[in-house]
């Protein structure tokens, strides 16, 4: 009696904090997993039950995620008979948009799979051209078809991974798209996240550099910067065309790698726009860096920094900037100095 009191209970919090409505949706779920878990249970234990009964309930608790989602994010704006209660206007970028009725978003997902949207649609009021969804910009809707967990993840796997490889693993989250799609996902999040990443990497090789000063060990601590190119192919192209890549690590006194942040850009003439953006970075970190400085920039391949970097670079490293082949407006081929007595 006490726990069926307690079971009533608790589905009573639970509709209150929501809405028997979402119950409801989460019944049918709810009973398969419990139908899972009772089957298990009775069968004789095996590796194989084991990995059929994990697979089986990751893709409910996946279907309940999703259905928790959709239903949470299409309670944030009235019911159609409701529209009252939306601004008749809409000002977005100095221009009025009205109100218009919902409209079904079909091709979103999220980190459980595809949902549906049902949304107000506002028009553009003195122009014609395309509208707005106000709810789309509040939450954040990556490319018309991703939520921003989901676009963060598939943007992180496709830093690591291949097309190919990155939709095979998106379909095992219930997520089924082709390369378009994917490809304009990635390229919404790096034009959204381009303008934070120079700061963000300042920041970065900043902190390391104060843990690497604050380390103690048998050597002074490195920053060290690299750049290379790759030969890549191009599409309708029958001849390689070489990208470049430029890195800057911070190495510890025990000369441990304490972070890495990465510089690329795809085959340009001269590599003008990395040696733009690695010679920016450099400037900065170093104009920025308040501390002891570090026992050198060692690094191969180093090339096409402009001359601003290295007169900033010495003054601030105490004249230990080294490498071969470095002139004015070069860092050259830069290597690191014998080791010093002690160093290991």
């Amino acid at each position: 009696m006490q726990d069926a009191t307690r079971i009533i209970r608790g589905w009573t919090v639970l509709a209150n904090l929501t809405a028997v409505e979402l119950l409801i949706q989460l019944w049918p779920v709810m009973l398969r997993i419990a139908r899972l878990v009772a089957g298990f249970r009775r069968r004789t234990a095996s590796p194989e039950g084991l990995f059929q009964f994990e697979t089986n309930l990751q893709n409910l608790l996946r279907e309940a995620g999703r259905l928790i989602v959709q239903w949470t994010v299409n309670r944030l704006e009235p019911d159609d008979l409701l529209f009252q209660k939306m601004p008749p206007l809409f000002l977005w970028d100095g221009e009025y948009y009205q109100r218009r009725n919902k409209s079904p978003l079909r091709n979103l997902n999220c980190l459980f799979g595809p949902i549906a949207l049902r949304r107000f649609y506002y028009q553009p009021l003195e122009r014609c051209g395309r509208g707005l969804f106000p709810l789309e910009i509040q939450l954040g809707i990556v490319a018309g078809v991703a939520t921003p967990a989901l676009a963060d993840t598939v943007a992180r796997l496709a830093a690591d991974l291949t097309q190919r490889q990155t939709l095979d693993r998106l379909r095992q989250q219930g997520v089924f798209w082709g390369t378009r799609t994917l490809r304009k996902v990635v390229a919404a999040m790096a034009d959204s996240m381009s303008e934070h990443r120079h700061g963000a990497q300042v920041q970065s090789l900043l902190s390391w550099l104060s843990r690497a000063a604050a380390g103690k060990g048998p050597r002074r601590f490195v920053l060290s910067v690299g750049r290379d190119g790759v030969m890549i192919p191009i599409v309708k192209s029958q001849k390689y065309r070489e990208a470049a890549a430029a890195t800057a690590s911070v190495l510890d006194r025990w000369g441990r790698r304490l972070g890495t942040v990465y510089l690329g850009q795809m085959p340009e003439a001269h590599q003008t726009t990395l040696g733009d953006d690695l010679t920016r970075l450099l400037e900065d970190v170093l104009s920025c860096w308040e501390g002891p400085p570090p026992r050198d920039i060692a690094g191969q391949h180093v090339i096409g920094i402009e001359p601003t970097a290295h007169a900033t670079a010495v003054p601030r490293l105490g004249g230990a900037v080294t490498g071969q082949h470095a002139g004015i407006g070069q860092l050259g081929l830069a290597q690191a100095e014998e080791p010093e007595e002690g160093d290991q």
